[in-house]
This record gives C-alpha cells, sequence and structure tokens, in this order.
C-alpha cells in the first residue's frame, strides 16, 4: 500500500484531534477535582499539555488571599496518576 498526501494529512489530524480531546478531557476532570474537593476555591485558569493539567485557583480568607498552584498528571483512563500542589500569597491588582 503506498501512502498519500492525503493519508498523511488524515493520519495528522486524527492525531491533532486526539490530543486535543484528550487535553479538553484532562481540563475537565481538573476542574472537577477542584469544584467536588475545594468548593471555596475560583478556578482561575486550566493549562494542558499532553497528559499534565496545571492549575490555578483561588480562595479569599477574610483579608488574605491564597493560590493554590496544582499540577495533576492523568493516565489513558483519565485517573490521577501523579499530584503536586503548593499554596503560594495572590497577586491583589489595585486600580
Amino acid at each position: 500500500m503506498t501512502l498519500t498526501q492525503h493519508d498523511s494529512l488524515s493520519g495528522t489530524l486524527h492525531s491533532l484531534l486526539t490530543d486535543r480531546t484528550v487535553r479538553e478531557r484532562n481540563k475537565e476532570l481538573a476542574r472537577s477535582l477542584v469544584a467536588d474537593g475545594y468548593p471555596e476555591l475560583t478556578c482561575e485558569s486550566l493549562l494542558a499539555d499532553g497528559d499534565r493539567v496545571t492549575v490555578r485557583a483561588t480562595v479569599a480568607n477574610g483579608e488574605s488571599r491564597w493560590s493554590l498552584i496544582a499540577e495533576i498528571r492523568f493516565d489513558g483512563a483519565g485517573k490521577v496518576a501523579e499530584y503536586h500542589d503548593f499554596l503560594v500569597p495572590a497577586v491583589v491588582q489595585r486600580a
């Protein structure tokens, strides 16, 4: 069987769509984990790269605000394979 340009393009397109689908699935899983586990947190941003998602979420505790930065790695089945997090003081922008 001889590969044509169409076959190569189809394979590339399939790979890109599959990668994007996995990234979006992992972002939704991370968003759900934060929402279910820490209802007081507000998810500020999610960044997915391959099987890893980085989450930045903030929590207000009286006068202080903190950001949770978490990196979650998912396996092929969508289960958490690795998790790291840390808290940092949130940056408050004043007008």
